[in-house]
């Protein structure tokens, strides 16, 4: 289990994201808290390679793609270049990622009212360009974040992009910010259906429930 713990004095506005990178030797799935909407973006991460059509916002479990729709909590098994932003309820809020070729689950936590979008980055051999050269497959970014996702810094301070239709808080105010984090893993593949935190972290999945030993203290 990692704890994580940022102070952030600002002096003017400012985005920020976690960006931790995981490794899918046979793909996984992703499973979420409640959440509002899931959204794509206008301009693609690499240019010819993404999957999902551009400018989608659903609250359901599929993107269109030019093969049709398709769950976007599969991991894709073909090669794709994909940003996605979910926009997650307030209150503690959790992703989990099922990997099916380590036979583990990672689940990551955070307060939504501080990092309102979990970003899924899916690069799996579309990005071309150098260092990746095409090479970087397998891998998912779960990027815990204030920020405009892929539309940018810019965007994020001046309120241009599509997540301010949905009230989402795109940078922190200025002002002292402490910000909690958490990345756990459990040594079994499991789907994760629900996570709640008093004593313990209970985790409910399709598997049964489990229970995890955690300071509470981190999120308060």
């Amino acid at each position: 289990m990692l704890y994580q713990t940022h102070t952030l004095d600002l002096a003017q506005p400012c985005t920020f994201a976690h960006h931790p990178m995981f490794r899918l030797a046979a793909g996984g799935e992703v499973s979420t808290g409640p959440l509002k909407c899931v959204r794509t973006f206008a301009a693609p991460t690499a240019e010819g390679h993404a999957l999902y059509h551009p400018g989608q916002v659903t609250s359901g479990d599929v993107l269109e793609t030019s093969a049709g729709p398709r769950p976007w909590r599969q991991y894709p098994d073909q090669t794709c270049e994909d940003f996605l932003a979910i926009v997650h309820r307030p209150g503690l809020a959790w992703t989990a990622l099922r990997r099916h070729g380590e036979g583990d689950t990672l689940l990551l936590l955070k307060r939504s009212e501080q990092l309102p979008l979990t970003c899924l980055w899916m690069s799996n051999g579309g990005r071309q360009s150098s260092p990746w050269n095409g090479c970087h497959g397998g891998v998912l970014g779960i990027e815990d974040a204030i920020c405009a996702g892929a539309d940018g810094f810019a965007a994020a301070l001046s309120g241009a992009t599509d997540l301010s239709e949905d009230h989402v808080p795109l940078a922190l105010p200025p002002g002292r910010h402490v910000i909690p984090h958490a990345i756990l893993r459990i040594p079994e593949a499991l789907t994760v259906t629900d996570v709640t935190l008093d004593d313990a972290l209970r985790v409910q999945t399709t598997e049964g429930p489990h229970t995890v030993p955690f300071a509470p203290e981190h999120f308060q």
